[in-house]
């Protein structure tokens, strides 16, 4: 059966373990759902422990020392997401939809996609992001408490209203909530102090980083129940194909270790 919509949810920095299907007491049901019905794959490894070379990789099927993408961000070549392209050939309009600033038209993505829905960048002045406003804002946010989901909710209302169309589509959708920061704790601390030792996480941080992080895992699958549901009810759900994936996982105080930056670790990779 060919699918009218494939629609694939990269759900940033988010841990197997911290999912029902792969053993976890936390309650993602919605996901469970999809794993039972579908296919569930137990070992998968990503490319690169952070978003810009490991999503580069799932688009070109290259590892990110062939393709190059990676620190020191470089726009990226629409002739290499061989992937996308057969797609494209195929009749399908492709669509990117992500929070992250580096998947944006600034690096070359909005040559590699039909469209690119950028929630990260709301205000514009004649086509020219305010990059005053975004300075100011990334400021203000490390002073007040993150609030995981924000942009993924207005991602999955958007989204409601893109598979309506009567058209094939290729969508990802970068869902961000679990992404640090979770803790405002946390934005107080050196990550690199952290990594090579200078400071350590006492227990009681620990704890309750991550279950700001199981809330958001939680919140993720909640977003993902909500738009399935509105499949249904539209009866576009069997003529969907739906895939769930992350772009790397995260260190949660495992072995002293917080973000996904500085180590390779299993928590990152699998």
């Amino acid at each position: 059966m060919a699918f009218d919509k494939v629609i694939l949810f990269m759900t940033d920095a988010v841990r197997p373990d911290y999912l029902g299907c792969y053993g976890s007491n936390n309650h993602t049901p919605n996901i469970d759902s999809l794993a039972e019905n579908g296919i569930k794959f137990n070992n998968c490894y990503t490319a690169a422990p952070w978003t810009v070379p490991s999503f580069y990789s799932l688009i070109t099927g290259k590892y990110p020392s062939q393709h190059g993408i990676g620190w020191g961000v470089k726009e990226v070549e629409s002739d290499k997401t061989r992937r996308l392209n057969e797609f494209k050939k195929l009749g399908y309009e492709t669509i990117l939809m992500t929070d992250c600033y580096w998947l944006s038209r600034r690096f070359g993505y909005g040559n590699v996609f039909d469209r690119n829905f950028e929630f990260w960048n709301y205000l514009h002045n004649n086509g020219n992001t305010l990059k005053g406003f975004v300075k100011i804002l990334n400021a203000f946010i490390k002073k007040i408490r993150y609030k995981p989901g924000r942009n993924d909710k207005r991602i999955i209302n958007m989204l409601k209203n893109i598979v309506a169309f009567e058209k094939k589509q290729f969508i990802i959708v970068h869902l961000m909530s679990a992404h640090l920061p979770l803790n405002p704790g946390l934005l107080r601390i050196n990550i690199k102090d952290v990594a090579s030792g200078k400071i350590q996480l006492s227990n009681d941080l620990k704890r309750e980083y991550r279950n700001e992080y199981a809330r958001a895992v939680r919140l993720i699958d909640s977003l993902i129940g909500s738009f399935i549901r509105y499949l249904k009810d539209k009866g576009l759900f069997d003529r969907s194909l739906i895939g769930i994936f992350s772009d790397h996982g995260e260190n949660l105080g495992d072995h002293g270790l917080i973000d996904h930056q500085f180590s390779l670790s299993y928590y990152l990779m699998k």
